[in-house]
């Protein structure tokens, strides 16, 4: 078990899963205190929530520089140290009610920070794992997992303690969060794999706008990983486009709005048994995207053609489970498709491509208002992509990955 033979990776998961229900919990008391505090309304909702999106837009300007950190241990442990400086910035603002302007300015830089995190850790983990492929495809068995778990912890936390506790004294508990999760990281050592010389020498000379260039033929060089990597930055968005119009969907079929709760707790319920089986699924990243998009994709536009209720809630449930298993896929196709060394890079990319077409599946609705028809497009096009898939595969062979 990598858990018990790495200390390393354990400090690391502590330190990471310990960061993350900090994360989560700054963001849900955050949300609350814009309203309760401040007493603002929707319209200042949906900017702060802009705001979190902002920065991981522009992350791919960073490319250039994430490989090339020499200490990405120390780069984490002072970006974490930023984030708490500006959390507790933010609660002596809201403590003494200061201009709200400030808190947006330091909700911008907490989203900032974070940004930057995700692709140096994303690139730190194979250092932790001494370049061991095993080792590193079991260890995202342990962060997808923890992850999912994280998410649906901090929301049960934070609805149970918004009753007892003080914003407040949330915010001090999210400090806390934050510093401990920074102390597992100091123990951690790690190994940087050497690259050739005369390539890192090459690059270390090459100018910014080629740096940016180069970062994308490295991620573009892998035609079947980069291509189902946009497919998903595609789907992604238009799924959580799906979930914020849920609401106008039911009142569509004439089904009462008091049955959302319903509807998220069997989307949530079937995504995370769909994250707890994923461990077990060994196929080909191509293989897996061609049936995952014709399973989802079918059964999304069942959901629309569909009457029956129960019939449309198993749909829905069955295209949210395969969901939950091809983000485990996902990250492994990630980490075995590219040099180690050049996976911050990809990151980045990665992290600007699926924020940039989240936005604009959102505001999808505001330019088309038909429930139906933009439900029924998702399904199509993830069915497309499916076939799309089927169809290179053909031609590949199906004995080939």
């Amino acid at each position: 078990m990598i858990l018990k033979r790495n200390k390393n990776f354990l400090c690391f998961m502590i330190g990471r899963i310990t960061i993350n229900i900090g994360d989560s919990l700054y963001y849900i008391v955050l949300s609350l205190a814009i309203v309760s505090i401040y007493n603002l309304g929707v319209g200042y909702l949906a900017f702060f929530g802009m705001l979190s999106f902002i920065p991981s837009v522009f992350v791919f300007l960073f490319s250039p520089y994430i490989d090339k950190i020499k200490s990405k241990k120390n780069a984490l442990i002072y970006l974490q140290m930023v984030q708490i400086i500006s959390v507790t910035c933010v609660l002596l603002v809201l403590t003494y009610e200061l201009p709200v302007e400030w808190l947006f300015a330091l909700h911008f830089l907490f989203f900032f920070v974070n940004t930057l995190i995700y692709p140096i850790q994303t690139s730190f983990v194979p250092e932790i794992l001494d370049y061991n492929k095993d080792d590193i495809n079991s260890s995202v068995n342990y962060m997808y997992l923890s992850k999912n778990f994280v998410d649906v912890l901090s929301n049960l936390m934070s609805s149970i303690l918004l009753v007892y506790v003080s914003i407040y004294l949330l915010m001090r508990m999210d400090i806390l969060l934050l510093i401990i999760g920074v102390l597992f990281f100091i123990p951690i050592k790690s190994k940087k794999h050497t690259m050739d010389k005369s390539r890192d020498t090459e690059r270390d000379e090459t100018g910014y706008l080629k740096s940016l260039k180069l970062a994308f033929d490295v991620f573009s060089k892998e035609k079947v990983a980069s291509s189902i990597i946009y497919m998903e930055g595609i789907l992604n968005g238009l799924t959580t486009m799906i979930m914020r119009i849920a609401p106008a969907y039911l009142i569509v079929i004439d089904v009462s709005v008091e049955y959302l709760g319903l509807v998220l707790a069997f989307q949530k319920g079937s995504e995370f048994l769909g994250v707890l089986v994923s461990p077990k699924f060994k196929a080909a990243p191509l293989n897996f995207f061609m049936v995952d998009y014709l399973i989802s994709g079918l059964s999304i536009v069942g959901i629309v053609f569909i009457d029956n209720m129960y019939i449309k809630l198993i749909l829905f449930s069955v295209a949210f489970f395969v969901i939950g298993i091809s983000g485990n896929v996902y990250d492994k196709m990630i980490y075995n498709s590219y040099d180690y060394n050049e996976i911050g890079k990809v990151a980045t990319y990665i992290y600007s491509l699926t924020s940039v077409l989240i936005l604009i599946s959102l505001a999808l609705p505001m330019m088309y208002d038909n429930v139906e028809v933009l439900i029924l497009f998702t399904g199509a096009i993830t069915t497309l992509f499916g076939v799309l898939l089927l169809i290179y595969k053909m031609k590949q062979g199906f004995g080939r990955n």
